[in-house]
């Protein structure tokens, strides 16, 4: 329900009325019953704001949407240009997960197929990483982004990664995974129960400090962890992959997983924040 205002003022309207100043107060009280307050209204129309205006408005240090039609560069909606290669011919123009956006979304086999990016910056401390992902089909560790060490192997990057995995302790379980390191060494691997489905689609953030990691799913946090230490995401020896391995062997599978709309921020995004990007993305009344 809308409601239309007028500024009015008592002024030049029988000055020192007391009749006046009670229908102004009737005004006020009537405003409040039907649920009116400015901030409210402007919440309201924030929802209908473009996905993309939003999340530039929050000053990312890379944002790529991967709505390309065409290899072989993602390109970096902000001003840094920080644009990724697709490596292995990966499907462009996938059904993105932001609804009522025409913006499409990329999907990996989770064998060969990547985007790759080889930063001449670093970024360590504090930071943030979101991305909306899908698995098409689910496999364990698949992978929708990590920051491993030029040369290093797949499993001595010690940086962060971003998966969904299994959990085998007396039954399989399915978890969300974030593994946080200083290039060094791990400074933690959390596994949060998610019981991810086929072909839906999940907004993933990890807010990233030296003294610990919050994690959101669907704009909530899941959870999160203490530590100690300087947490790095990459450096100009660590690449950026999205939508890299899993741990099902072969290069050739059909696409496994979907992603679309990652941005990393070189600072903290608050609770606040990560509740709206997910509202825009996924308005009420769209699950």
């Amino acid at each position: 329900m809308s409601h239309r205002t007028a500024a009015i003022s008592s002024e030049g309207l029988l000055p020192g009325s007391s009749i006046w100043r009670a229908v102004f107060l009737v005004m006020a009280f009537t405003l409040a019953a039907i649920g009116y307050s400015p901030s409210a209204k402007a919440d309201e129309n924030s929802y209908s704001r473009p996905y993309q205006d939003v999340i530039l408005a929050d000053n990312p240090s890379i944002y790529w949407r991967f709505g390309e039609a065409g290899g072989p560069l993602g390109y970096d909606k902000t001003i840094n240009h920080y644009d990724i290669t697709y490596i292995g011919n990966p499907s462009l123009g996938m059904p993105g997960a932001i609804v009522g956006d025409a913006d499409t979304a990329v999907g990996f086999n989770g064998g060969n197929q990547c985007a790759q990016w080889n930063p001449p910056v670093s970024l360590a401390g504090t930071f943030t990483v979101e991305a909306w992902v899908m698995e098409n089909r689910i496999y364990p560790a698949q992978t929708f982004f990590s920051t491993p060490g030029r040369g290093a192997g797949a499993h001595a990057d010690f940086t962060f990664e971003l998966k969904f995995d299994f959990l085998t302790l007396d039954s399989i379980q399915k978890v969300v995974r974030f593994d946080i390191g200083d290039g060094r060494r791990v400074l933690t691997s959390s596994l949060i129960p998610l019981d991810y489905q086929p072909r839906v689609w999940y907004h993933v953030v990890a807010v990233v400090t030296p003294f610990g990691a919050t994690y959101y799913v669907d704009g909530v946090q899941i959870g999160s962890a203490n530590y100690r230490g300087t947490p790095l995401l990459f450096d100009t020896s660590h690449t950026v992959q999205v939508g890299g391995t899993s741990s099902v062997p072969g290069g050739n599978r059909r696409i496994a997983t979907v992603v679309d709309e990652v941005a990393v921020y070189n600072y903290g995004l608050s609770s606040d924040q990560i509740a709206m990007h997910h509202l825009i993305g996924n308005p009420p009344g769209d699950d």
